[in-house]
């Protein structure tokens, strides 16, 4: 029996090393996979980070030819626009950049620049229109009128300053800025503007109600302030030769070598005459309205004067959202404009057309025709879908040259086109990304 034991341990002691042998197999195997895993995660993350380094050079590039083209348009003594620029994809290397502009005036989504002018100046605009703003009443308006003025004095409208129980009492305390606002984001620092107030129901920022957006189940998008707001709409101070911009509240000398210079002593005469039977004028608009002009004069004479409104926060009726319109002219003068609007990019007769004296003296001077801000909401894309990044930029061209106010990172906002993600580029490489952007927008 000892020796059948004898013989029996080689082969345990075999057994042994074996089963030993197989373990550290399998440990070393999983090790292995892991550091593989680890290092195929690591290449994919170096390359998503070296596709998005790709994208976001693409758009700022672009970004450059965009700055460029609205300076040539201004120095051809037009107003700023594209022309030659594709704002539904320009092709930068291996990259398409595609500007996202958000519904139109029509409720349709389209690419291009968002005017700035066609939303509510937060910083100039009157309360009124503010609190006739969707969500919006007259005391949430007079706490955002006490937030941006310069005094202590609490709105009569049921405003709210230093001492309101929302700042004073609140984790930090912290008071009205007593200043215009420096950004959109402050506007939820005001008393009784929810973050939700705020962002409303577009999330991914493109100006369209998606699948999963519409928390009230109305059917309808509910922009949010985000949506609706810009911190600043401004007009030129001079005219397209470089000049001071002539008052037109009363026919004078000052404006009647204006006349002159643009039409001829002829013409000049006639049209002084005119004004001085028409004057005082409410603001430019009126004025046009009371000269017989044609659309051609009334848009060379258009960037010349100036009326009493002055150049700030003044909306643009050619590209300004039904809600916007509503709240800068009320709802029977908003469908009228809504009604008369060029389905292209025209010059301003056509607004002194449809508002006619009597309109222009009633909301003329809230309105405007173009604007000289613009944000550009950039999306780029690697053509095989390898990766993508957003940026938002402000530009600014009422100096006459085109300035970036702000660039920011956007991606955090979510890709803005559900009709073609990057899992449609990666599943067709050979595809062009411009054609599925545009193919089912709605």
């Amino acid at each position: 029996m000892r020796a059948d034991l004898r013989r029996q341990l080689p082969c345990a002691r075999r057994g042994s090393v074996y089963l030993l042998a197989l373990v550290a197999t399998v440990v070393v195997s999983a090790v292995a996979m892991a550091m593989a895993q680890g290092v195929g995660q690591h290449l994919r993350g170096s390359q998503h980070a070296a596709a998005r380094g790709d994208c976001r050079a693409a758009a700022v590039g672009l970004l450059r030819a965009i700055a460029a083209e609205l300076d040539s348009a201004m120095a051809a003594g037009g107003t700023p626009a594209l022309a030659a620029i594709q704002a539904d994809g320009e092709t930068v290397g291996g990259v398409v950049v595609v500007l996202v502009g958000g519904a139109g005036a029509d409720g349709r989504f389209r690419f291009g620049l968002v005017p700035e002018a066609g939303l509510v100046d937060i910083n100039h605009a009157p309360a009124a229109v503010l609190a006739a703003l969707p969500g919006m009443d007259a005391a949430r308006a007079a706490a955002i009128a006490d937030w941006r003025d310069a005094d202590d004095t609490i709105d009569p409208q049921g405003g709210a300053e230093r001492g309101d129980g929302a700042y004073a009492a609140a984790a930090v305390p912290y008071a009205p800025r007593n200043a215009p606002f420096e950004t959109l984001d402050e506007l939820t620092l005001v008393r009784d503007i929810d973050r939700d107030r705020w962002a409303g129901e577009d999330r991914n920022g493109n100006g369209m109600l998606d699948p999963g957006e519409d928390a009230d189940h109305d059917g309808r998008l509910d922009r949010g302030l985000a949506g609706l707001c810009t911190l600043e709409s401004r007009e030129p101070a001079n005219a397209p030769d470089g000049t001071p911009r002539t008052p037109c509240a009363r026919a004078g000398g000052a404006l009647r070598t204006r006349l002159a210079a643009l039409f001829g002593e002829a013409r000049a005469t006639a049209l002084t005459e005119l004004a001085q039977r028409g004057q005082p004028f409410a603001n430019r608009l009126d004025f046009l309205a009371a000269l017989a002009l044609s659309a051609d004069e009334v848009a060379r004479l258009w960037p010349y004067v100036i009326g009493g409104e002055g150049r700030l926060g003044l909306v643009d009726a050619a590209s300004a959202p039904e809600e916007v319109l509503v709240a800068a002219v009320g709802t029977e003068w908003a469908a009228r404009l809504a009604g008369a609007r060029p389905s292209t990019a025209q010059g301003p007769a056509w607004l002194v057309a449809a508002l006619g004296r009597e309109g222009a003296q009633a909301v003329g001077g809230r309105l405007t025709v173009g604007s000289y801000r613009f944000r550009a909401d950039l999306l780029a894309a690697r053509r095989d879908g390898a990766g993508w990044d957003r940026l938002e930029a402000v530009l600014d061209c009422s100096t006459g040259t085109t300035r970036v106010l702000a660039l920011r990172p956007a991606a955090a906002r979510g890709w803005p086109l559900p009709w073609a993600t990057p899992a449609t580029l990666r599943r067709d490489p050979a595809s062009d990304p411009r054609t599925l952007f545009a193919a089912g927008k709605p």
